[in-house]
């Protein structure tokens, strides 16, 4: 039976470790960029989910969650205009929607 761990066994968690707090953690506690926007992340740790809002965001008008968890938000522009803005869990491919008169 082994007692204890060789030099490069130690190395290699240290590495591995490393690895994991330079790029994994930035993705999921992240603040800005791409990184985790889900809830379960929030869940566990008892922190708030924040989402950005848009910078041409005056008043919200409605917040849902739907397929996929993605969120959406309904909100009107500084301007009039009405938009749905919608958050992936990633951050990444976040289209938004203009609403517009005929």
């Amino acid at each position: 039976m082994k007692k204890g761990y060789t030099l490069i066994e130690l190395m290699v968690c240290v590495a591995f470790v490393g690895i994991f707090c330079a790029i994994v953690l930035p993705f999921i506690f992240g603040k800005g960029g791409c990184h985790y926007q889900g809830r379960i992340v929030s869940r566990f740790t008892g922190q708030d989910l924040v989402l950005k809002l848009p910078p041409d965001c005056d008043k919200v008008l409605s917040f849902s969650i739907g397929r996929d968890g993605e969120k959406d938000v309904l909100y009107q522009t500084k301007d009039g205009q009405y938009k749905v803005k919608t958050y992936s869990d990633w951050g990444v491919w976040q289209p938004s929607i203009k609403f517009e008169r005929e």
